[in-house]
């Protein structure tokens, strides 16, 4: 029943945001998804949105046939699995996106932003007046919590024996550098170096002195976690040459400086149990985007009819005059 009651209010909600935008019935009919009309009025509509952002270029028509189909597809597919997505929502969610727009931040995955390519310059687009925009954004949150799902499924028909098998296959994918926690002290001056490592001698903390001596700026705290092979050569010899907690130095390399090694972590591979999670996470989501996403898309071709003069690329069924 609580499906049900969502899938009921994921609908209504489209359609006050399709009031809202001006996207109304009307007696002609361009498609029907599954017994849902998308009527010319709406088309319309659209095609002076899409006019507006980016002029009455070719293929408009086609183009916003092809949208609105794929907006009743994401509404009908979350009626089946249940899903909703609040009007509040999508707003905060806007209200975020058009911030950065304004203040140039770049633009992150995470505001939901649709998949489909002409909905989503729409929805940047500042010249689309907010009603429009909020229904674009719905409709951008609806597709991604359908994605969420599609991967989650995937992620359930994904065994073991694929999971091993990509490990296998993909070795150094797996593969972890050598890596070392240090501590580091350095300075211009020789004298500075040799005298800070007489008082760590004597037996004052190392990073006590550090952090009043130390003129390293890749390590202003004292501390430094290195990855052979991602800093200078001369420098990344030295650190992994050294003999663990033994204070070594000073070495002159463009400065003076002092060392310790903390901790030290052989190369080695990750063993399987460790990354079979993010293994059936990244087969998952190939699966989804590849062959659950054409099942989907096939589902809904099926369940698509035009009118004769709406065709689209994602009508493959075609009708010579509109539906009752």
């Amino acid at each position: 029943m609580r499906v049900a009651i969502r899938g009921i209010l994921v609908l209504a909600a489209l359609a006050v945001a399709a009031a809202a935008c001006g996207c109304g019935s009307s007696d002609v009919v361009v498609a029907r998804v599954r017994g849902v009309a998308l009527s010319k009025a709406e088309l319309d509509h659209w095609m002076s949105v899409g006019a507006a952002a980016e002029g009455r270029a070719p293929g408009l028509k086609g183009r916003m046939v092809s949208l609105l189909i794929s907006t009743k597809w994401l509404s009908g597919e979350a009626r089946e699995l249940g899903l909703a997505v609040p009007r509040r929502e999508a707003g905060k969610q806007l209200e975020i996106l058009m911030f950065d727009q304004r203040t140039g931040a770049p633009l992150s995955g995470l505001y939901g932003l649709p998949r489909e390519p002409e909905a989503r310059r729409l929805l940047l687009s500042p010249k689309v007046k907010w009603p429009d925009r909020l229904w674009l954004m719905q409709l951008g949150l609806l597709g991604m919590r359908i994605e969420q799902k599609r991967v989650a499924q995937a992620e359930r028909e994904i065994s073991h024996a694929q999971i091993a098998s990509f490990y296998r296959a993909n070795g150094p994918l797996f593969h972890v550098l050598a890596q070392r926690e240090i501590q580091i002290l350095g300075s211009y001056k020789q004298n500075v170096v040799e005298r800070a490592k007489r008082e760590i001698e004597a037996g004052a903390r190392f990073l006590t002195v550090a952090h009043r001596v130390s003129m390293v700026p890749e390590a202003p705290d004292g501390l430094q976690h290195v990855i052979r092979g991602q800093e200078e050569p001369a420098f990344d010899k030295t650190i992994f040459a050294a003999t663990p907690r033994v204070l070594l130095g000073s070495v002159k390399e463009g400065y003076y400086y002092i060392f310790n090694v903390l901790k030290a972590t052989p190369a080695h591979r990750q063993p399987l149990a460790e990354v079979e999670a993010t293994i059936r996470r990244r087969l998952a989501s190939r699966r989804a985007s590849t062959g659950l996403l054409a099942a989907f898309e096939a589902k809904w071709i099926a369940r698509t009819s035009c009118q004769s003069g709406y065709v689209a690329s994602r009508c493959r069924q075609f009708s010579r005059s509109a539906p009752g």
